[in-house]
């Protein structure tokens, strides 16, 4: 049996001037034999609910930043999504590159069909986040993903969102994540009411000092003074992007 393993691409990488910048196309080889769909996923999600509050907050996530001004922050609100391998991700950094969040919906998250794995890069505008908004506990909302747009559909609304450029910067942030997660371990697991306690205790307004994450019998709560078993935390007034 031959070691050499052979690709085949559809087309060379290249380097194209675009202004004063330039525009980076990478060639792909999957070996899993992809067709021409335009469409990675189409389908229903089954806790729209949940789904749509998460996806706001990571638009509040990237739109976010600790050193822009406000009309600047108004400006940014593009995630970037990833259907493929049963799995749909949207992921963000806020513009500072200090924060990244990313929402995973899991395969029992959904019920649609994956016709191509891809990813692309759209901004969400306020019909989109009117519409997110909208969503109630017992609302139905499908979500379709494609080369140049993702789109949704609930009760009463559709809402379509067309590719935009990714950001440079994420571009290196999204290495620097994937490194970083490779090396973490779990340290805490709680449930949801521990959860609901934890973020309570997050103290308001911008915090300098470091906090630590420390779990006292059943409950969790963020600390400023350091004990056994705690886990550090800097910057802990960004997690009140969370909670908004």
């Amino acid at each position: 049996m031959s070691e050499t393993i052979n690709y085949s691409y559809n087309f060379n990488s290249e380097v194209q001037k675009k202004g004063e910048g330039v525009d980076l196309f990478l060639s792909q080889f999957s070996e899993i034999q992809k067709g021409v769909s335009p469409c990675f996923f189409w389908g229903k999600l089954i806790n729209p609910f949940i789904i749509s509050r998460c996806l706001i907050t990571l638009s509040n996530v990237v739109k976010s930043s600790f050193n822009l001004s406000p009309f600047e922050l108004a400006l940014l609100k593009d995630p970037i999504v990833t259907a493929g391998n049963q799995k749909i991700r949207f992921e963000g950094f806020s513009h500072c590159a200090g924060v990244y969040a990313r929402v995973d919906i899991l395969e029992k998250g959904h019920n649609g069909e994956f016709l191509e794995n891809g990813t692309t890069n759209v901004d969400f505008n306020q019909p989109m986040l009117s519409a997110l908004g909208g969503v109630g506990r017992s609302g139905n909302m499908a979500l379709s993903i494609g080369k140049k747009e993702v789109g949704i559909q609930t009760d009463d609304k559709k809402v379509i969102e067309r590719k935009v450029p990714l950001p440079n910067k994420w571009i290196k942030g999204l290495t620097t994540v994937q490194h970083y997660m490779s090396q973490s371990d779990e340290y805490f697991t709680f449930n949801k009411l521990q959860t609901l306690q934890l973020f309570k205790s997050i103290p308001k307004g911008k915090v300098k000092a470091d906090y630590y994450l420390i779990k006292r019998g059943n409950k969790a709560i963020f600390s400023p003074v350091k004990s056994t078993n705690a886990l550090l935390v800097g910057g802990i007034h960004r997690l009140n992007l969370v909670t908004l």
